[in-house]
């Protein structure tokens, strides 16, 4: 078959890799040119794909007819699958040269033109569904202004914003999803109402500047019941990126399991209590602190965060963390004072904070620490060497302990195994010693 030639460019569109690590197939471009491309809808009797598949420069669909006849849903063997408007390659080269995707030539188009692009690209994108066993989806580049059919559950409602929505009444279960990375989706401004994706432990949002708000809960009534109940729409979440989301706000809170958590020149607003902490109700005569259960955070990482002075005070009640990395943020000129109160932490790495130019005193209080790092500050030497310098007697004093610690265990390791000899070798000195009695008392009988 043409189409699977290696011979054609590798940023021409399809690249699928096989599980069983055989050479990645190459070839198409996603519309028919001089060069014998093949079209995006010759995806079709490719049914045996099988692990990873990757679709770009989807933008250059002029009939998007042809994804009608892709039918990825059935195509059970993809595991991964990542969606992408453009080839990699060239935005990058574009973000070099200070440019977005959006101000490339290709995409400038008049109001009516834009418009049309979201309508196509809602189009393609509905009629992508990936199969129901996918593991790990990723969409990049995509226009729309909402999200497409199967991602959502459908609200019953009929307007002219649902023309391009096909009704769906059983949407998709996608029961194996455990990673689901979103990344310029310029045009969406709101992610409610998808559908169940109880595995997904990885979630990246990445530059959707519109992006306003993320539901992390919903309400149901069940039948036969007339109290609301509530349902969390992540409930394996443990890693969490957002970049580039300056608008976003997640409500009503991080999911409980969350454990790592980055946020990268986004709203410094997500950085509040009512955001980390799920809130319950008190009852009776207790404090109102006790209204926020503790969050499970371990790692928290904050890059280029604008005005991120406003959200340290949060750190206080983080006290499980173990990792905590501050890039970026112009605004920060001294360690925060809540940071006194990260008991578990051990690791922290400071980098790129022009306007920090001290180390505080009490970072020698922080016992646990293994690790730290500072760079592209101002601090000066003088200023930082008391500070480092008890939080290197910590670690010193920490090493010790463990060091006398592994030397017990090794001890008590070593008593035990001599016991355990000498209790196994004993045993046989007595049958020795009594099978040598039987032996004397037998030749003595005989002479006699």
């Amino acid at each position: 078959m043409s189409a699977l030639s290696s011979d054609f460019p590798r940023a021409s569109g399809v690249t699928a890799e096989t599980a069983t690590g055989s050479p990645p197939i190459r070839g198409w471009s996603d519309r028919r040119d001089s060069t014998n491309h093949a079209r995006i809808s010759e995806l079709e009797n490719l049914d045996k794909l099988n692990g990873k598949l990757n679709i770009t420069n989807i933008v250059n669909v002029n009939d998007p007819y042809d994804a009608e006849n892709v039918h990825l849903k059935n195509k059970n063997g993809i595991q991964k699958l990542s969606l992408d408007w453009y080839s990699r390659g060239n935005i990058q080269a574009r973000r070099k040269l200070g440019e977005s995707v959006e101000e490339s030539p290709e995409v400038t188009r008049t109001k009516i033109g834009r418009l049309l692009d979201m309508e196509k690209d809602l189009y393609l994108l509905n009629n992508l569904e990936p199969p129901s066993g996918i593991e790990n989806l990723r969409i990049r580049g995509y226009r729309g202004l909402r999200l497409p059919r199967w991602m959502v559950k459908q609200s019953g409602s009929c307007d002219l914003d649902d023309i391009y929505m096909p009704e769906q009444h059983n949407p998709p279960q996608f029961s194996h999803l455990t990673k689901l990375v979103l990344e310029n989706l310029s045009n969406i401004e709101y992610l409610q109402g998808l559908v169940d994706l109880p595995g997904i432990m990885v979630l990246k949002l990445r530059r959707m500047p519109k992006l306003m708000e993320l539901l992390t809960t919903r309400t149901y009534l069940e039948s036969g019941e007339e109290q609301m109940e509530m349902q969390h729409c992540f409930p394996q979440l443990t890693y969490f990126v957002i970049s580039d989301c300056p608008k976003l706000m997640v409500k009503p809170y991080f999911p409980p399991s969350l454990q790592r958590l980055t946020l990268d020149r986004s709203n410094e607003q997500l950085l509040s209590s009512c955001n980390l902490f799920l809130r319950h109700h008190a009852h009776g005569d207790e404090p109102a602190s006790s209204s926020f259960k503790p969050s499970h955070l371990t790692e928290l990482k904050l890059k280029r965060l604008i005005e991120s002075s406003l959200g340290w005070d949060v750190l206080r009640h983080l006290t499980g963390l173990q990792v905590l990395e501050i890039s970026g943020c112009k605004d920060l000129r001294q360690l925060p004072e809540s940071m006194r109160s990260l008991n578990c932490l051990l690791r922290l790495k400071v980098t790129k904070c022009g306007n920090l130019c001290m180390l505080p005193e009490w970072l020698g209080e922080l016992r646990t620490l293994e690790s730290l790092d500072i760079e592209g500050t101002c601090i000066n030497e003088e200023s930082s060497m008391q500070p480092c310098n008890q939080v290197w007697e910590s670690m010193q004093e920490k090493n010790r302990g463990l060091q006398k610690e592994a030397d017990k265990r090794n001890l008590e390791t070593g008593a035990r195994i001599l016991k355990d000899n000498a209790i196994a070798v004993h045993p046989r000195k007595e049958e020795e010693t009594e099978a040598e009695t039987r032996t004397t008392r037998a030749i003595t009988d005989g002479s006699q």
